[in-house]
């Protein structure tokens, strides 16, 4: 029996055994089952904080179109290394203008956390993004080419739908930080004893106890996530507001 191979997991499948007091060794008849909750877990953090906290090492390429001249939210990216941000000012969908970090760009946060990525791209001196206003020129001129055309009233409407800014990045996190490591394993213990509910309902076996004893049956309320998983990662929620 293989032991299973897991992809960009938070934990390992020894961590989440050992938290679980499981001593057979790998493999075993339940590492599969081990390994689906770790994924999914694994996915589900993702999902929740809108992030990735694993890193390929690749670099890979993103494309974005802009709502602000002066700053675009792009993501977690672990380094600057391969870092490389190109744009497409004439909205031919080329992206044949490079721009150089330190000349054309800067990334944010200036000072990251240490471990924590960067998260934003702000163009520097002349430069700005195509596709969205100049600077501090807000009213009915001014636009950079492409973007808004006059539409009713004080409206306007997009010339161009092309992502104007093609980003390369090691996108990610270069490694998960301690409370998603923790919250992975709180919800994969929670994923793994699943397996004794059915249609929402626990059996002989409790979810968490292991018996209800007299209360065999009980209903289990559904919620969003478990708690303890909740805050540990409501502080690494990717929230923007643009």
């Amino acid at each position: 029996m293989p032991t299973p191979v897991l992809t960009n997991a938070y934990i390992t499948l020894d961590q989440l055994k050992a938290a679980l007091g499981d001593k057979r060794p790998t493999p075993n008849p339940w590492d599969d089952a081990y390994a689906m909750a770790i994924e999914s877990s694994s996915r589900q953090i993702d999902q929740y904080c809108d992030d990735q906290f694993w890193n390929s090492g690749v670099p890979s390429v993103r494309v974005f179109r802009p709502e602000k001249p002066r700053g675009l939210e792009v993501g977690s990216f672990a380094s600057v290394t391969g870092l490389s941000v190109a744009v497409d000012m004439d909205d031919d969908g080329v992206y044949e203008t490079p721009w150089v970090l330190g000349t054309d760009y800067q990334v944010f946060p200036y000072n990251p956390t240490p471990g924590w990525p960067y998260r934003r791209i702000e163009p520097l001196g002349a430069r700005f993004f195509p596709g969205a206003p100049q600077p501090y020129l807000w009213q009915a001129y001014g636009y950079t080419p492409g973007f808004y055309g006059p539409a009713y009233g004080n409206g306007y409407i997009w010339r161009s739908k092309r992502p104007r800014v093609q980003v390369t990045a090691n996108w990610g996190w270069a490694a998960p930080p301690p409370q998603v490591i923790q919250a992975c394993q709180i919800l994969s213990i929670e994923s793994w004893k699943s397996k004794d509910l059915t249609n929402g309902v626990a059996g002989s076996t409790g979810i968490s106890t292991g018996s209800f004893g007299p209360q065999r049956g009980m209903t289990m309320a559904p919620s969003l996530m478990n708690p303890v998983a909740l805050q540990l990662l409501c502080g690494l929620r990717d929230i923007v507001v643009a």
